[in-house]
């Protein structure tokens, strides 16, 4: 997986890009995952190994499956084998914190979500979750627009 990073990019409080790569190269190391970080541009770039697509998208489905009949200790389980192995996958991290969200476990849910947005801080879903999440669930609807 490949993400690419500005300064500009939420939670990382910093003020040149030396500070954004060795943020981001702590962030990957805080969780288990070896990434390859560089600066290139006005970017940082962050490369980890990464699931195939079709394993990805059969996981999602059975999750989601388990989530829609609300069985979610059964999601939390996959999840949770499932972050083990891959602890880079931002999807799986997304995942657990819309499963979180459902269990109306909103502090949890957004630190989950935050850190699927460090590690793709242009995944699309994650930023509708972490909007949702901040507006609706937190009760701070200036803040969830933003996302």
């Amino acid at each position: 997986m490949k993400a690419i990073y500005n300064l500009d990019d939420p939670f990382w409080g910093v003020n040149t890009l030396e500070e954004l790569k060795n943020a981001v190269e702590e962030f990957h190391a805080s969780i288990g995952v070896n990434a390859s970080v560089a600066i290139d541009g006005e970017s940082v770039v962050a490369e980890h190994a990464d699931r195939s697509d079709i394993d990805a998208e059969e996981d999602t489905r059975i999750i989601v499956s388990f989530c829609n009949s609300r069985r979610f200790g059964k999601a939390h389980k996959v999840l949770g084998k499932l972050l083990s192995a891959w602890p880079g996958d931002d999807n799986a991290h997304r995942l657990l914190a819309q499963v979180l969200m459902e269990e109306e476990k909103f502090d949890a849910a957004i630190k989950e979500c935050e850190i699927a947005l460090k590690l793709n801080p242009r995944n699309e879903f994650s930023m509708i979750l972490m909007g949702n999440l901040l507006s609706r669930d937190k009760g701070n609807p200036a803040e969830g627009i933003g996302w």
